[in-house]
């Protein structure tokens, strides 16, 4: 994803951080096809369901504990 935003509407004053939340959705299930061809694999289905939360800092990545990550994402 790329977005092409004049500075002058991202920045205010002397402060030129600029932070994002982002998040990533994958459907909730997958199927593997016993036969695959290259152009399909598995079948995907059901709800869209989130898979992680990044933000500026990287909470994910500094603060939460490796054994605390899929409860943190799925919070």
């Amino acid at each position: 994803l790329a977005l092409e935003i004049p500075i002058a509407c991202l920045t205010q004053g002397s402060d030129p951080v600029i932070g994002a939340w982002t998040t990533s959705s994958l459907p909730q299930a997958e199927l593997e096809d016993p036969s695959p061809t290259y152009e399909q694999a598995s079948l995907y289905g059901g709800a869209w369901v989130q898979q992680s939360r990044l933000s500026a800092p990287l909470v994910n990545e500094v603060v939460i504990g490796l054994p605390d990550k899929n409860l943190f994402n799925a919070a």
